[in-house]
């Protein structure tokens, strides 16, 4: 293995660090959304298992997850 560039690890892990904030601020505007649609349904619903909705909340999360990845 060759010698690291400590310029170009910096540069990562700025990087790696910029985007961890960024995917936290993003779920925590997703909760925001999410928990206003609950509160605008109302008792819609009924608070009830999606098992529909879950498996393709688990869909997306793990699309997004191989998109990060393949960079």
């Amino acid at each position: 293995m060759g010698e690291v560039d400590p310029a170009r690890l910096k540069k990562a892990v700025e990087t790696a660090r910029t985007v961890r904030e960024a995917v936290h601020l993003l779920m925590v505007e997703r909760n925001r959304v999410d928990k206003l649609r609950k509160d605008i349904a109302g008792g819609v619903g009924g608070g009830g298992l999606d098992l529909d909705a879950a498996r393709d909340e688990i869909g997306r999360r793990l699309a997004c997850l191989r998109r990060a990845g393949t960079g």
